[in-house]
């Protein structure tokens, strides 16, 4: 712990430091990659404002603490989260949300947040459940000065995801930049890899599929494959099937509703939901039982690299339905971005949902929304910065919490500048993504159907098209069948809570994350509450 008169500093064992400086991630400044006490002593020496920050790739975080002031950063997607509070002439920095919060008089939760985290699954902004402890938000960066009296704290956004200078290049001229423009960002991961092992999440998708079809490309020999979920189902019967055309090795872990509860009920449950939701979001769990039997079982190195394909396809076109729209306005994108996101579970309560509803309308209401092109882009704003960040990059406290390393490939800075660039209408219903999944496949002679591409069509469907009365039919179906969505999941989760309590939450549209945040909020009847305020 670092202690000076107003700040105080709180980091785990992951971090390094060199001089005033400490770091923590890999990442690559000015394209030389570095890790640990390496990357630390880069930084050191550097003037730690946006402009160098913009010259550092990867997932990172760091702090610099000196007599009169401290600066934090981190990275473009908030990959190594950063939480803070001031209180009492001090300003208290970690990235342990819990700790922060124990530095502070007891409080409780801010009641539009945990609201706000029923519906989301996560707190949006820079709060968090806790109404005093904050946390920086994807690209962003703290300068907290003394001035002898208290601390005085600025934040800047050094980089914030939006679509401009479009390509103008024909379809196939860009698809041939993309090709190239992949390719490099696989070569530097497979350099930073430097021979370790790799291990690919592969489902039945196309994200996860590309990567391991690039990692073949470049002959990359030590990729381990691993797929999770109910024997059986065709997610499972996919991967295998790709992995074992590929010729890279594939493991397999069964779920099940008895697996569920066995994993949900040991303390290690608890002691990784505690590290991983920052209070602010819900846990990633979906392939946490899946790395600790690996684990457990010697499956896989020590030393692994784990690299889900995660954010895929928010970067090449899953973006709603805002470019269906002639002439869309700032209520069009509150009610898609409510409509699509806020639906982890029902708030019935008008005033509160109201209250939340204000968050979001300040959150977006700056962006500009009047075309198709700026709507759209004004959502994966928003989609960047909450859930994105929030929920989907923190997957990777799962690798950490069993000693693994990981990479997000996907989220490379070449990657993000290149599909800022790609024209809408060659992002909308991911059509360049397509074209280059089927280029990849056929040049690597892939034949496999991938089973996400019917999924999304038809969850889309569903959510664009269906007329809200056919929903509700189909929402009372589900429900009444609850007793198969419990024991027959593909995940088989559910059974981290009894059956009877299932029942009665269940509406038909509830997911694991809504289970998740109501045992995290303590309103889960029923079974042992895995975390605790």
């Amino acid at each position: 712990m670092t202690a000076l008169l107003h700040f105080v500093v709180q980091l785990g064992d992951r971090w390094t430091r060199a001089g005033a400086t400490h770091a923590r991630g890999s990442a690559a400044v000015d394209g030389e990659p570095l890790t640990g006490t390496a990357l630390a002593d880069r930084v050191e020496a550097l003037s730690l404002d946006a402009a160098t920050l913009l010259r550092i790739d990867g997932g990172f975080a760091v702090v610099r603490v000196t007599d009169d002031e401290l600066v934090a950063a981190v990275d473009r997607l908030r990959t190594v989260p950063l939480f803070y509070a001031q209180h009492d002439g001090r300003l208290y920095l970690s990235d342990d949300a819990y700790w922060v919060a124990d530095q502070l008089p007891p409080h409780d939760f801010d009641e539009v947040c945990a609201a706000e985290f029923l519906l989301l699954g996560f707190v949006t902004g820079r709060d968090t459940l806790h109404p005093l402890v904050k946390q920086l938000q994807a690209g962003e960066l703290l300068v907290a000065r003394s001035d002898g009296r208290g601390v005085a704290v600025r934040r800047h956004r050094y980089f914030a995801y939006g679509h401009h200078d479009y390509f103008r290049q024909p379809f196939d001229e860009i698809l041939d930049l993309w090709d190239a423009t992949f390719r490099r960002i696989m070569e530097r991961f497979a350099a930073s890899a430097a021979g370790r092992t790799i291990a690919v999440p592969l489902s039945g998708g196309w994200d996860s599929r590309l990567m391991v079809l690039e990692l073949k490309r470049l002959g990359y020999d030590d990729v381990r494959c691993f797929t999770y979920g109910r024997r059986g189902i065709d997610e499972v019967k996919i991967a295998r099937e790709v992995a074992t055309q590929l010729g890279y090795p594939w493991e397999f872990v069964e779920y099940s509703v008895e697996r569920w509860r066995a994993w949900h009920d040991a303390p290690e449950f608890a002691g990784y939901v505690r590290y991983a939701d920052g209070l602010c979001c819900v846990a990633h769990v979906q392939d946490w039982p899946a790395v600790w039997e690996l684990r457990r079982a010697g499956r896989m190195p020590d030393d692994t690299i784990f690299a889900p394909g995660h954010n895929g396809g928010f970067l090449f076109g899953e973006n709603g339905n805002m470019h269906r729209m002639r002439r869309p306005t700032l209520a069009a994108l509150v009610h898609n971005l409510e409509r699509v996101h806020y639906g982890n579970w029902r708030l019935d309560d008008p005033v509160m949902r109201a209250r939340v509803r204000e968050r979001l309308v300040r959150a977006v209401d700056h962006l500009a929304a009047e075309t198709p092109e700026a709507a759209t882009s004004a959502w994966e704003r928003w989609e960047w910065q909450e859930r994105q960040a929030k929920f989907m990059c923190n997957s990777v406290r799962v690798y950490e919490f069993w000693g693994f390393d990981w990479r997000l490939p996907f989220w490379d800075a070449e990657a993000i500048e290149f599909w800022e660039r790609m024209p809408l209408v060659f992002r909308a219903r991911n059509r360049l993504h397509r074209a280059y999944l089927a280029r990849a496949s056929e040049r690597e002679s892939l034949s496999i159907a991938g089973s996400d591409r019917w999924k999304a069509l038809r969850s889309a469907f569903v959510r664009d098209y269906m007329p809200e009365r056919a929903k509700r039919f189909l929402r009372s179906l589900r429900r009444l069948n609850y007793r198969r969505e419990h024991a027959e999941h593909e995940m088989g989760w559910f059974g981290i809570i009894e059956l009877d309590d299932f029942r009665r939450l269940y509406r038909g549209t509830e997911t694991i994350n809504s289970v998740l945040a109501l045992e995290r909020l303590d309103l889960l009847p029923g079974r042992a509450r895995a975390t605790r305020r």
